[in-house]
């Protein structure tokens, strides 16, 4: 870890994916602070809404109810415990889900957080009104692109859903934005230099800048695609329109806090930034890099 300047990791899972797994809140906060790190956000995913159904086999894209209560009692107590040790902050990672925007705005409210990352994961039904995950293995993926009839078409619904989830201003920032490329390894499916994946991406930078919203720059990319999320280019582009950057390894186990930062933090100099974000009470602060 650079020892100039201290980072605060702000996407965070205390809970790995999988079923009966342990909630790790000491965990990953005492790896933050032997890795050096300035601060931790917490952004465990929040509860999918009652009556929306997990498509995943495991049923494990997010917490229950139950456990996130749990969950919730846990890291406030961190906050105390370790506050004399390192900064610990309460986020979580929300799915954007349009048909339960109403519910997602009043489970919010009642958490007083200091952060909400909002993330495009689901996109739709299929045809027995099974809904779509994007990310949960390349099998799901292909799916996807099999019901929308092809990568432009799942692209264009993608970053619509992007941008629509981006005004309605209930989040801080945009979680993993060019996470389609998660499997496009070697450009199986689209090359990131096309026009049409362009213009998808750039129109959604300016409505991020148009909704004054942070843009994730997410490490977790290193390990699963080769380069972080979001790329280089995309970066410079939301430089050129002043659209904050905020950091995360998208870790869901201890050892992962704080993975790759040093090479992030080198991308992000090298796409113009000179600071790079982090949320206290909802609100931004800065760390100069």
């Amino acid at each position: 870890m650079n020892k100039t300047f201290k980072l605060i990791d702000c996407h965070t899972h205390a809970l790995e994916h999988g079923v009966n797994k342990e909630i790790k809140v000491d965990e990953m906060i005492q790896s933050a602070t032997h890795k050096g790190l300035e601060g931790i956000t917490l952004t465990d995913h929040l509860p999918l809404p009652p009556g929306f159904i997990d498509p995943v086999p495991e049923k494990d894209c997010s917490m229950s109810a139950d456990k996130y209560i749990e969950y919730q009692k846990l890291v406030k107590k961190a906050v105390l415990k370790y506050q004399s040790q390192i900064k610990v902050f309460r986020g979580a990672e929300v799915d954007y889900l349009p048909e339960y925007l109403n519910w997602t705005k009043t489970e919010l409210a009642k958490l007083n957080l200091d952060y909400a990352i909002g993330s495009v994961h689901f996109i739709g039904t299929d045809s027995n009104g099974v809904n779509l995950i994007l990310d949960h293995g390349k099998a799901s993926f292909e799916n996807c692109l099999e019901i929308y009839g092809g990568i432009k078409n799942l692209a264009a619904e993608y970053f619509k859903r992007a941008r629509d989830m981006v005004k309605t201003g209930i989040f801080d920032s945009i979680g993993h934005l060019d996470v389609l490329k998660k499997y496009n390894i070697s450009n199986e499916y689209f090359s990131g230099n096309e026009n049409w994946y362009k213009e998808e991406v750039l129109k959604t930078l300016d409505i991020l800048k148009e909704y004054n919203l942070a843009l994730e720059l997410n490490s977790s990319g290193f390990i699963k695609y080769g380069e972080q999320y979001p790329s280089l280019w995309i970066l410079k582009e939301a430089k050129k329109r002043n659209v904050p950057i905020i950091l995360g390894s998208d870790a869901h186990l201890p050892e992962l806090i704080g993975s790759n930062f040093d090479q992030a933090v080198q991308i992000a100099k090298e796409a113009g930034y000179q600071a790079i974000s982090y949320f206290i009470n909802r609100k931004w602060q800065e760390v100069k890099i």
